[in-house]
């Protein structure tokens, strides 16, 4: 592979083999700017060969690509090398998974727009992932935990954990540093998942209450092993997960009323 071309393969499948047309793609634009590097970040795209409607991983193709940035989206690029590196035709999609969010409102709305349009264009399976179910990176805490995301003033989004072994957990919602002992700590959460953007004193109160703060590793990997296990939705009902009202929702409708 040439060098810095942004492409990650894990046992790929040379291209135009024809064997085993059927293929699996996830999305993860979710919360690109919670890596360092500012708001112009890394999403990832990744995809599979199915064998008897699950996927083969040592035929596994990641790409991560850079989200976010003025000059173009790397998107629809990522998800053609992710294709060409599996050597698989784009008609035999069989299923998209997608990250939903809470997360940035441009990287779940370009990433869900294109979910829904490969589903309508393939007639694939699409399958909407909480981004909370994301953010382990495939290696969850021991034991209860917890994932902060969509941070916001002094405001951040909760998803709980009973194990490792939940694929989906329970949406909190926001909450605020006042909150973390009864949604977190009095429940026996002594792990969080949580980016540079989790409020200052929600940190502190939790670590204070003894608990450990843990880096997000959002990967299209985890995206696509937690899909292949959840049941699809129609297309038309796929949607972003919002933390908020997304700003500029905010002030386009205070734009139009009629009292702004």
């Amino acid at each position: 592979m040439p060098a810095g071309s942004g492409q990650s393969v894990i046992g790929s499948t040379p291209e135009g083999d024809g064997r085993g047309d059927a293929w699996v793609l996830a999305i993860e634009a979710s919360n690109p700017s919670a890596e360092p590097g500012g708001l112009a970040g890394t999403a990832s795209v990744a995809g599979a060969r199915l064998s008897g409607g699950s996927p083969v991983g040592d035929s596994m193709v990641e790409v991560r690509y850079e989200a976010g940035s003025r000059r173009e989206d790397g998107l629809l690029p990522a998800i053609e090398r992710v294709r060409a590196g599996l050597g698989t035709p784009a008609p035999a999609l069989s299923r998209v998974c997608v990250s939903v969010g809470p997360g940035g409102y441009t990287g779940l709305r370009v990433s869900v727009t294109v979910a829904k349009s490969l589903a309508f264009a393939t007639g694939a399976a699409v399958v909407a992932v909480p981004s909370a179910s994301v953010a382990s990176g495939g290696q969850p805490p021991e034991g209860p935990y917890a994932v902060a995301l969509a941070s916001k003033g002094a405001f951040t989004h909760i998803t709980r954990f009973a194990s490792a072994d939940d694929l989906v957990g329970e949406a909190i919602g926001v909450i605020g540093a006042d909150g973390v002992v009864d949604a977190l700590c009095g429940r026996g959460i002594r792990k969080l998942i949580a980016d540079r953007f989790l409020p200052e004193p929600f940190r502190v109160s939790f670590e204070q209450a003894g608990g450990a703060v843990l880096a997000p590793r959002f990967s299209a990997v985890r995206c696509l092993e937690v899909g292949c296990s959840l049941r699809p939705t129609e297309p038309d009902a796929l949607v972003p997960v919002y933390a908020r009202e997304p700003e500029a929702v905010r002030l386009w409708r205070e734009r139009r009323s009629p009292n702004a």
